[in-house]
This record gives C-alpha cells, sequence and structure tokens, in this order.
C-alpha cells in the first residue's frame, strides 16, 4: 500500500479493531500521521468455535465464584439464531471477514474536500485482572472504569443518549452491560438507547470494533438508530430501551459510544461525535 508510517498488529481478540482505532486516533492527535488505516480480520470455524466452548469449560471455576445467583448457563450454544438482549438468548452465531476504516486528521479531510460522516474523538480501554482470563466481572466495573476513561472530564454521559453494544447473545455480556450502565446513568438509565447489530453479522471478532465505529457514525449521520436484531422480548435484567423490534427510532446524535469486548476481559470503549460536535 506504500505506506510511509508505522505498521503494526495488536492481539486483543474481538476488541482488536477497536484498540487500533484509539491508537490511530491518538496517532493523529499527536500529529504522527494524519491518514491511518484499520483492518479486523477473523476467520472461525467449527473446530475453533468448539475450543473456545471447551476453554470456557475450563474457567467455569473462576466465573462460578463471581457470577450473580440465579444467572442462566454461562456457554451459549451456537446451532440456534442468536438474539441479543432478548429473554430467550441462548446463542452466539460466529460471523466471518474484514471490516476497514480509514481515519485522516480534520485539516486533511477539509483540504481535499471529503464527506465527513462523523468524529472519533476518544479511546479508553481496561481489563478486569481476574485470576482467569476467560472470566469475566459481571458487576460491569471495568466497562464503567472505560468509559469514565474514555469521557474524561470534557464530556458528561448525560450527553450520551445511544450506546452501540457489543452483545453477541451472551447473557454474561449483557449482564455486564446492563450492570455498567445502571451505574453510569442511575434513574435516567430507562431512556438510554443501547442496541447491538451483532445478530445481522454473527460475532465476527476482531473486526466488530471497526463494525461499530463505522455502524455508530452512520446513524449519527442520518440521526436514527438501528433496532437490535433479533431483539423481540427484551431480557428482564435489561434496564436500558434495546430498540426492539424491526423499526429504526429517530434521536438526535451528537455523540454516541461504541463499546467491544474481549474474551480475556478487555472492556473497549470509543467516544463518537457528529462532524459539528464540539
Amino acid at each position: 500500500m506504500r505506506t510511509t508510517g508505522p505498521c503494526f498488529t495488536v492481539s486483543c481478540g474481538c476488541a482488536s479493531s477497536a484498540v487500533q482505532i484509539g491508537n490511530a486516533r491518538r496517532m493523529i492527535a499527536d500529529g504522527d500521521v494524519d491518514l491511518a488505516i484499520v483492518t479486523g480480520v477473523d476467520v472461525f470455524s467449527v473446530d475453533v468455535i468448539q475450543n473456545v466452548q471447551r476453554l470456557l469449560h475450563g474457567a467455569q471455576r473462576t466465573y462460578d465464584s463471581i457470577r450473580v445467583d440465579g444467572m442462566p448457563e454461562l456457554l451459549p450454544a451456537f446451532d440456534r439464531v442468536m438474539r441479543p438482549y432478548d429473554r430467550r438468548a441462548d446463542c452466539v452465531n460466529h460471523g466471518e471477514g474484514s471490516v476497514t476504516v480509514v481515519l485522516e486528521s480534520r485539516d486533511r479531510a477539509q483540504r481535499r474536500g471529503a464527506h465527513t460522516y462523523g468524529q472519533v474523538l476518544s479511546h479508553g480501554m481496561t481489563r478486569d485482572g481476574l485470576s482467569n482470563p476467560l472470566a469475566s466481572d459481571q458487576s460491569g466495573a471495568s466497562l464503567v472504569s472505560a468509559i469514565r476513561t474514555c469521557l474524561g472530564d470534557r464530556w458528561d454521559i448525560g450527553q450520551i443518549p445511544y450506546i452501540h453494544g457489543g452483545s453477541d447473545g451472551d447473557v454474561v455480556v449483557t449482564a455486564f452491560e446492563a450492570n455498567a450502565v445502571q451505574q453510569l446513568y442511575g434513574d435516567a438509565v430507562g431512556d438510554l438507547l443501547m442496541t447491538s447489530q451483532e445478530a445481522c453479522f454473527g460475532h465476527n471478532g476482531a473486526p466488530a470494533g471497526a463494525l461499530g465505529v463505522a455502524l455508530t457514525l452512520l446513524m449519527i449521520e442520518q440521526d436514527e438508530v438501528c433496532p437490535t436484531a433479533n431483539c423481540e422480548e427484551p431480557a428482564d435484567n435489561i434496564c436500558f430501551d434495546p430498540v426492539p423490534g424491526t423499526h429504526t427510532r429517530h434521536v438526535e446524535l451528537d455523540y454516541a459510544l461504541t463499546c467491544n469486548y474481549q474474551i480475556g476481559g478487555v472492556k473497549s470503549a470509543i467516544l463518537l461525535g457528529s462532524s459539528e460536535a464540539d
């Protein structure tokens, strides 16, 4: 590609391209580059999926020590339709392929008269720090920390009416997302729109971060929030509005968050803004 700047790979599982979006944003903001290309790619097979299930079984003891009483089975199937945020969620479908996002500085975009979809404003990342790297803290504390790091002192959670979630039909992911936004929004959490499009594409691993950024920027540009695919009966522990059904919701969006997670405890949060957002 005749690149002249840094070229490197990160390995953060399903959060890989999200982490790279954050790296690219920092490099542009620091003046190291004015154009960056971020790609995530993954390939799945039944053997890979079954191996993941085997490893998760090995982590069950750690899960049992931190999970909330009454939670459903932790190991979802992969042979049925995935339903993020739905009460019937018990399955994760896997997709594969590649997603590429091109980021450039505002000055460069303006000089060439580019169409601007929006802005990548900030990135925050944390790890759960649990004894088993395949476990996940259902309290949501690590995701809360990532989002607060992302917002810093410049933005307030009250400015964020929409979050593009990373739920893939796994009830553990839904649990820590619900707990996190409850802590962040408090009594206002019922007004929060939080949707996932994973059931449209399948859980595609490393491309998920770049795909989430692209989808969310399009929603910001069009002031429309896409519904959560295959969510028809929101689960009882859902405290936010997952926009069930098949129709978009009109919302004026200046800011939105997109979140991605890796088995192993990475929580990634990216703040996106409209072209006019401060």
